[in-house]
């Protein structure tokens, strides 16, 4: 899911920032084009693609066809190379937009975690990210024994290229644990009030912590 954390959303929220521009605009539609190469990439995102535009998406490998347009903006916006963040400050969008933008495309149904009463029996779901080359698990199966003891309703399952399967997995669990990589950008598809335990590897904790001080919004 690096593409979730280094590409999409930077592509949301500059499609956003334009939507944005152009209402504010009397003479201009609030449309605009989206371009991207790579056809698997674009298969990959398909339903998140088609609720940033109106147009169609052309494929640059296999475009014969000749394009004219008024105008446009070559190039994503990130604020201070920041990850999965939102400034503020410089935009009227914010990362709980994104995460809407995220659930209304991959209509996920869960807008808030569970919430547990004294008494109850319910069982809040756990999500194991698990990894099958580096930073993998070792004791997979113990830590997910002992979760369940603990109360859990346990999954361990692995990212894969089929967004719409993962996102409503992630979407349906309280709890998500995984070590640090790219693979917990799927953060994102977590209802509001979810509970995310990053496990860091040794030497790599300034990174983590870098990386976490820059999401305010989890």
């Amino acid at each position: 899911m690096q593409d979730m954390q280094e590409t999409i959303s930077m592509t949301s929220l500059t499609s956003l920032f334009l939507c944005t521009c152009l209402q504010d605009s009397s003479t201009e539609k609030s449309n605009f084009l989206l371009r991207i190469t790579g056809y698997w990439w674009i298969e990959k995102f398909r339903k998140l693609l088609k609720k940033l535009s109106r147009y169609d998406i052309i494929d640059i490998d296999k475009e014969t066809d000749v394009h004219c347009f008024p105008r446009g903006i070559i190039g994503l916006k990130r604020y201070d190379g920041k990850e999965l963040t939102i400034d503020p400050s410089k935009s009227s969008q914010s990362m709980k937009d994104f995460r809407e933008l995220l659930r209304s495309s991959y209509s996920l149904p869960r807008a808030t975690a569970i919430k547990i009463k004294d008494g109850e029996k319910k069982k809040p779901r756990l999500l194991i990210i698990s990894r099958k080359r580096t930073r993998s698990f070792t004791n997979a199966g113990k830590i997910a024994q002992m979760a369940g003891r603990l109360g859990y309703k346990v999954i361990v399952a692995e990212a894969t290229m089929n967004v719409q399967k993962f996102a409503e997995l992630v979407n349906s669990c309280d709890v998500l644990l995984g070590v640090h990589g790219a693979g917990l950008t799927n953060i994102v598809f977590l209802p509001e009030n979810a509970v995310v335990i990053q496990v860091v590897p040794l030497a790599t904790e300034w990174l983590s912590d870098f990386i976490l001080k820059s999401l305010p919004w989890l």
